[in-house]
């Protein structure tokens, strides 16, 4: 019984500063594994963006996981995903305090929308 408790983990699949803030304040048990060389990718609707990047971040551990032989197999691997999105636009992380500025003030940008 007690090895199997051992295995109950919760890996949050993230490098934020933020989500890692919010697992600490619900005084959860938790390790973060940064999700290496994950492809996200933006379609046109913003719900299916959000879904298919918060998997692809949990695939991007699991196989971690694997490929290094853990032994996470009743482990809850946590990926997210935040995206801005109004009036028909996605809006990225901001380069610099110009480029935040410019979203604020809702000038037109070019993102790839697949």
């Amino acid at each position: 019984m007690e090895e199997e408790e051992d295995n109950k983990r919760i890996i949050l699949a993230s490098s934020s500063p933020r989500r890692k803030k919010i697992l600490e304040q619900l005084h959860l048990d938790f390790e973060i594994i940064e999700p290496k060389e994950s492809q996200e990718r933006l379609f046109k609707n913003p719900y299916e963006t959000v879904s298919y990047n918060s998997l692809v971040k949990v695939k991007n551990i699991y196989n971690h996981a694997i490929i290094n032989g853990l032994n996470y197999k009743d482990a809850l691997i946590a990926g997210f995903d935040t995206i801005v999105y109004w009036r028909g636009r996605f809006f990225g992380k901001p380069d610099d305090i110009n480029m935040a500025r410019d979203f604020l003030t809702i000038k037109k940008f070019n993102y790839k929308i697949l």
